[in-house]
C-alpha cells in the first residue's frame, strides 16, 4: 500500500491489492474509512493501520474498550446464576405459535429464474431474405415491383418473327419453359373459372410459361414452313401456307 498524507490526520491509500488499483481515503479523527470496515467492526481497517504506522501513532488508542483484555475480565468478574432445566420452565399465559404451513402449489414447479426490471431482454436472430429477380433484400419474388417486367422481357414479341434477335428470346423462353413445365398441357386460358391455382400468383405464372411454350412451338413450324416454300419459289404456294398458318 502507498500512503498519501493530505492535511491533518487525513490520508489517502492506494492499494494494490486490487485490479485495478483503488483509492481510500482514511480520517484517523473520525475513526472512518472509505472501504466502511471500521464503522462496520469498529477496529482499524488494513487502509487505517497503515495510516496510523506512517503518522507514528499508537495502535491501542484507535481500538475500542471493548475489545481490551481488562473489558473481558469485568465481563467475567460478576457472578452468573445458574439456569435450570427447560422441564421445569413455569409455562406462559399465551398460547405457543404453530409453524407456518406450507402448501405445494398446483402445477409444474417453474425452473426458470425470476428476471430483474432492469435486466436486457435477449436479442433475436434475424434473417434477410434476398429477391431472386431484381437482388433486392426485404422482399421475395411473389412481392416484387419488377415482377411483371421480368416475365414480359422474357416472352417473344411476335410467332411469325424470323430475326435472330427474336429467335433467341424465342429460345430462352422455351427453354425456361421445358425446364418448369414439362408435360404440362399446353392449352390453358387466363381465365379465373379454370382451376383453383389460375386464380393465385403461382397459378398465372404457369399459365404465362405455357403460353409462351405454345406461342414458340407455332412460330417454329411458321419458320420451318415459309423455309420450304421459299426453296420452292411458289408464291402462290407461299400465300396458301401463310393463309392457312395465320
Amino acid at each position: 500500500m502507498i500512503v498519501h498524507p493530505s492535511g491533518d490526520l487525513n490520508f489517502q491509500v492506494i492499494d494494490k491489492a486490487y485490479y485495478p488499483t483503488r483509492r481510500f481515503v482514511v480520517k484517523l479523527e473520525d475513526k472512518t474509512c472509505d472501504c466502511g470496515y471500521w464503522e462496520i467492526a469498529g477496529l482499524p481497517c488494513s487502509h487505517a493501520m497503515a495510516s496510523i504506522g506512517y503518522a507514528r501513532h499508537e495502535t491501542e488508542k484507535y481500538i475500542p474498550f471493548c475489545f481490551t483484555k481488562q473489558a473481558y475480565i469485568n465481563t467475567y468478574s460478576v457472578m452468573f446464576s445458574p439456569i435450570p432445566d427447560e422441564r421445569t420452565w413455569k409455562r406462559g399465559e399465551r398460547p405457543l405459535i404453530d409453524p407456518t404451513i406450507v402448501q405445494k402449489k398446483i402445477g409444474r414447479p417453474k425452473k426458470c429464474r425470476k428476471k430483474v426490471a432492469t435486466e436486457p431482454k435477449k436479442r433475436s436472430k434475424k434473417f434477410f431474405v434476398n429477391c431472386s429477380v431484381c437482388g433486392g433484400s426485404n422482399h421475395n419474388l411473389r412481392s416484387c415491383p419488377l415482377r411483371n417486367t421480368a416475365m414480359t422481357d422474357r416472352l417473344p414479341s411476335g410467332p411469325g418473327e424470323g430475326s435472330s434477335a427474336g429467335s433467341k428470346k424465342r429460345k430462352t423462353a422455351s427453354t425456361a419453359g421445358t425446364n418448369k413445365t414439362k408435360g404440362r398441357a399446353i392449352g390453358v386460358s387466363l381465365s379465373p373459372g379454370e382451376g383453383s391455382s389460375a386464380g393465385s400468383k403461382k397459378g398465372k405464372l404457369e399459365v404465362l410459361l405455357d403460353q409462351t411454350e405454345k406461342k414458340v412451338e407455332l412460330g417454329r413450324a411458321v419458320d420451318v414452313s415459309l423455309s420450304q416454300v421459299n426453296q420452292s419459289q411458289n408464291p402462290s404456294q407461299a400465300s396458301a401456307v401463310t393463309d392457312v398458318l395465320y
